[in-house]
């Protein structure tokens, strides 16, 4: 009998704990939405109005102001090609790595991880200087080739761990059947992987589509994207909050549906490709 009342306290602990986090996390976007369907006038007015009649405005002044439209397409075209490539590059070389005797196969996966968690401002001056020298900025080519590279290595992690736990009967099996590397890899093993390619495709995905630091340091003009078109809102003389709030919410909704559509792969795919200790 304790040992179930212990029990029931600490799911009931553990229920409230997870809910503060939930709130935690969940209340910004919440107020983000909100903001962005007030009326300019109770942006700024304290205590905040709880209650009003929701206007889209700003988003309208979004759209008409800040050629929102064509920052998206600049947006999903630089992240839907960073995918394709990342997941192109990143699957193959973490097959080569699992399979073949290279040298130094086995330390490639940890250089790879420690490649995943340099900080991005350590490498921003000479990524800078690089990409001045190669004439790359405010490019599709420049941006694309940056954002691979960042995510190539976090694919080719997560993916050798699957290849490892992938059975290689299997692929002996194609090769007595007359299929070559290339055929065994096409139509073999990227099909036994397709969860864990959605789920390495979600998070180049995302990680493309959001990131700001690089891409407001290598676009000037023509392929500038949406978290640094965010920045351009912002002035000395202006700040307009309900505005801000609108691009944000423009910027998640894609990412959040994106990500729901595609949940069931994420799961099943981070879970499959888990390195073994």
């Amino acid at each position: 009998m304790k040992f179930t009342t212990k029990k029931k306290i600490f799911e009931f602990f553990t229920s409230v704990v997870g809910l503060v986090i939930v709130f935690l996390i969940v209340f910004p976007i919440l107020w983000m939405v909100r903001s962005s369907m007030l009326q300019t006038v109770y942006v700024y007015q304290t205590p905040p109005v709880l209650f009003f009649k929701p206007t889209f405005s700003a988003f309208v002044r979004v759209f008409t102001r800040q050629n929102y439209l064509l920052r998206f397409i600049n947006s999903a075209a630089i992240s839907l090609l960073t995918t394709l490539f990342a997941l192109l590059f990143g699957s193959m070389a973490a097959y080569g790595i699992s399979r073949y005797p290279l040298p130094g196969a086995k330390a490639m996966p940890m250089a790879f991880l420690f490649l995943r968690m340099l900080p991005t401002i350590a490498t921003l001056v000479p990524v800078f200087l690089m990409f001045n020298t190669l004439r790359l900025i405010d490019t599709y080519q420049g941006l694309i080739a940056l954002y691979v590279t960042g995510s190539v290595s976090m694919v080719v992690w997560m993916m050798w761990g699957f290849f490892q736990r992938l059975p290689r009967e299997i692929e002996e099996s194609a090769f007595l059947d007359g299929c070559g590397p290339f055929r065994t890899f096409g139509l073999i093993v990227i099909p036994m992987t397709t969860p864990s390619l959605a789920a390495m495709g979600i998070l180049s995905f995302t990680g493309a589509w959001n990131e700001f630091m690089m891409a407001i340091i290598l676009t000037r003009r023509h392929i500038i994207t949406l978290p640094p078109g965010i920045k351009f809102l912002m002035s000395q003389s202006d700040l307009s909050w309900d505005m801000i709030s609108a691009a944000g919410t423009l910027v998640s909704l894609p990412i959040l549906v994106f990500c729901l559509a595609a949940q069931k792969y994420f799961i099943s795919g981070l879970t499959l490709g888990a390195v073994k200790g």
